[in-house]
């Protein structure tokens, strides 16, 4: 917490008091449960209730094709998701901030296309990076670039 206070330049006892508000264990770490409870809330209605929209949200995914590791496409699903809550009124930004996360969390150069209908494709891609889906009525196509070249598209 000191660290991250630093880096925010935030005030010195910023961590003290996080700590003395949510550190029910004294133990100098605050968990997901320390932190809902020292909010007033039920730890176990909110994250109930956020693993069954996370549920809902995974079963409008339709995995079209790619090469992508099961666990990738889950934490591209989940950034896409995070993405779309706060950036649903905004095509450009949703597709500007999911490519911003996804080069953030894997590494430079993604690509990323949200469509409306009908498409074809065609992409040169780093291989174990392409993931095309179907979300409820949006089709994505994602994938990283090799050596930071752009993919082909038709």
């Amino acid at each position: 917490m000191d660290a991250y206070a630093q880096k925010k330049k935030l005030d010195p006892s910023f961590a003290d008091r996080w700590l003395a508000m949510f550190d029910s264990e004294g133990n100098g770490e605050i968990d997901i449960t320390e932190f809902l409870l020292g909010m007033g809330l039920k730890p176990e209605q909110v994250l109930r209730k956020v693993s069954t929209s996370q549920l809902e949200a995974y079963k409008k995914v339709q995995l079209i094709a790619g090469d992508a590791s099961e666990e990738m496409q889950k934490e591209i699903i989940n950034i896409l998701i995070r993405v779309m809550r706060l950036y649903a009124s905004s095509s450009q930004q949703l597709v500007e901030q999911l490519k911003i996360r996804l080069d953030k969390r894997f590494g430079p150069i993604w690509q990323c296309t949200m469509i409306r209908g009908a498409y074809t494709t065609c992409n040169a891609h780093v291989p174990g990076t392409n993931m095309c889906f179907r979300f409820g009525d949006l089709a994505f196509i994602l994938f990283k670039s090799a050596n930071g070249e752009h993919g082909a598209s038709e």
